[in-house]
């Protein structure tokens, strides 16, 4: 199976990735990203050159994308799914701002997908990661909840205008920290601050949001296929 992946280097994205390149069944990942992926990231089963060099893994495709919302007329073919784990709020946009990111790149990609073509039998799985309290209807009082919310039905309408073709899952995940596993993922994803609050209160949250970053990316990967 053939796998996009976008948001690579979130705490959630990164772990998805992680998780796609451990399962058999996945052929080939390739991460669509603005940069190429930094060095500090350890994949499992990957290989680095130098220690300032992109972690490097046989089942893996970094794809530099200079605007996510435009793709060229064959970026997007011969792909059995994709897991979009882009998107986060942030306080220094505006709204509107935030919701180009949130919003107008979702939209940019579905309607960039190829499925006139695509068998009835092979439909293509978008994988949504939004976040916990999400609100479709926009009347949330937080804009990021609202902002996901919108996304969230886009992503369902297109479906129901590609539902031959084109078959998706959205994860509500609530609050999830940097992998245990890997400690040098905190140090490049989360500030002083927060992991401070991580080290404090992180038990206590952990045992209330009831997920961890691998438990997420068990459920993506398991959704997209």
């Amino acid at each position: 199976m053939r796998v996009l992946l976008t948001g690579v280097t979130g705490v959630g994205g990164l772990n998805i990735l992680r998780t796609l390149l451990e399962d058999p069944s996945i052929t080939h990942v390739t991460a669509l990203a603005r940069r190429s992926l930094p060095s500090w990231i350890v994949l499992p089963g990957g290989t680095q050159t130098s220690t300032d060099a992109s972690p490097a893994h046989p089942k893996l495709n970094t794809v530099i994308q200079p605007s996510f919302q435009d793709y060229s007329p064959d970026q997007l073919a011969d792909y059995d799914g994709c897991i979009w784990a882009l998107g986060r709020w942030n306080p220094r946009l505006s709204e509107q701002e935030n919701a180009v990111v949130n919003v107008d790149y979702v939209d940019a990609f579905l309607k960039a997908l190829p499925l006139d073509n695509r068998p009835p039998d092979r439909p293509f799985r978008f994988v949504f990661i939004s976040t916990g309290g999400a609100d479709p209807t926009e009347k949330a009082y937080m804009a990021y909840l609202r902002i996901k919310g919108r996304a969230e039905s886009h992503i369902l309408a297109f479906q129901e205008q590609h539902h031959d073709t084109f078959k998706a899952s959205i994860l509500r995940p609530g609050v999830f920290f940097p992998s245990s596993l890997y400690p040098q993922d905190a140090p490049h994803q989360r500030s002083a601050v927060e992991r401070v609050i991580n080290t404090v209160f992180g038990g206590v949250i952990r045992a209330a949001a009831g997920l961890t970053t691998e438990e997420l990316g068990s459920f993506a990967v398991g959704a997209v296929m």
